[in-house]
């Protein structure tokens, strides 16, 4: 159960008395403790962690605040409020009443996601603030060359903690070191910088009640959509109604096939870093075919 103080913080967010407040445990990701949250008038969605980096829940705030200023999007849960009680973060969210998914939600879901990277545009790849990529931080400094960009701020850091780590010898290193310097030639130049969602992974949108997708838990930064189709097709949980539907909206370029697992690579290092060495063979495999390309 949550302490006192816990408690008391959330009852500020939700502008409720600590005794209204009925928590309820909710099956959550790997990181975070969930609950649903029910007041006398309102439900909420609780997201508690208890080994919180500065700036975690914030950073994911700020990353649904960006996807829902894009209307053409998909939905993504109201921020209520966020803190910090002696090193515990607190998210308080919108409740999403769940719903059935369906062909026709996953038409939508890929419509609205094609909607969000044909109008949510910058001029540089990034984002103004560093954020988290499940535990990990990501780093977003703003840069005008999306393969400068990925190299650098995307699957440089990974490799370096990785060899850090000892998940990675010397022969690996050396191979991702190959691939690295290739990486600028492999890569396309964008039609221009997309805000991604940069975790879409099936575990991360929610069919809604009324047959409407809803996107969680973000990671958020300006770059190829490409990033964002990979990582669907990286786990699964998408229908080919989604890709109909994306491609409805923004058609993909033909060479995105080829690109693909370059983009699923920061993701498969990412689990390499962070849940050890059982995906160290996808990250080799990959690594060792584009070098054979």
């Amino acid at each position: 159960m949550l302490e006192g103080k816990l408690l008391k913080e959330i009852a500020e967010i939700t502008a409720c008395r600590a005794d209204d407040l009925k928590l309820t445990p909710v099956g959550g990701g790997d990181c975070n403790e969930t609950w649903k949250l029910d007041t006398e008038q309102f439900s909420f969605f609780l997201k508690v962690n208890r080994s919180m980096q500065d700036g975690f829940f914030q950073a994911e705030a700020e990353g649904l605040a960006a996807l829902a200023a894009v209307p053409e999007g998909p939905k993504v849960p109201l921020v209520k409020g966020t803190a910090e009680v002696e090193g515990t973060g607190i998210l308080v969210l919108e409740y999403i009443e769940p719903g059935r998914s369906s062909e026709s939600l996953m038409e939508r879901l890929g419509r609205e996601l094609a909607g969000l990277h044909l109008n949510g545009t910058s001029k540089l790849y990034g984002f103004p603030h560093d954020n988290f990529i499940g535990l990990t931080s990501q780093v977003n400094t703003e840069t005008a060359d999306w393969r400068d960009f990925y190299l650098t701020c995307r699957i440089e850091p990974q490799v370096h903690a990785a060899v850090r780590s000892g998940y990675i010898g010397r022969s690996g290193r050396k191979k991702l070191e190959s691939l690295m310097e290739a990486l600028p030639s492999l890569l396309r130049i964008p039609e221009h910088p997309s805000l991604l969602h940069g975790d879409l992974w099936g575990g991360n949108y929610l069919a809604a009640a009324g047959h409407e997708p809803v996107l969680i838990d973000p990671a958020v930064y300006y770059g190829d959509r490409e990033a964002d189709i990979a990582m669907t097709e990286l786990f699964g949980g998408f229908s080919a109604a989604f890709y109909r539907g994306y491609d409805s909206v923004f058609p993909l370029d033909p060479g995105y096939r080829f690109r693909r697992d370059l983009y699923n690579l920061y993701h498969l290092l990412n689990h390499l870093n962070m849940f050890g060495g059982g995906y160290l063979h996808s990250v080799m495999a990959i690594t060792e075919a584009y070098l054979r390309s």
